[in-house]
């Protein structure tokens, strides 16, 4: 229960949250979405791959 406990910050954490994990979830379970859930994976643990391709119009191997 963050909301009673922590007021609003609780509230912006539990929303934070429950939309992370409904995002990735949905992109598990949905099979159309599974390329998506890769490029999403992708640019949180190689940020800089993103970064670069944007940059210099060069396409990033996916």
């Amino acid at each position: 229960m963050l909301i009673p406990t922590y007021s609003s910050k609780g509230a912006i954490l539990a929303m934070s949250i429950s939309y992370l994990l409904s995002t990735f979830l949905i992109d598990i379970f949905y099979s159309k979405a599974r390329k998506n859930l890769y490029t999403m994976v992708l640019a949180i643990v190689t940020p800089w791959k993103i970064q670069f391709s944007t940059v210099s119009g060069i396409s990033a191997e996916i």
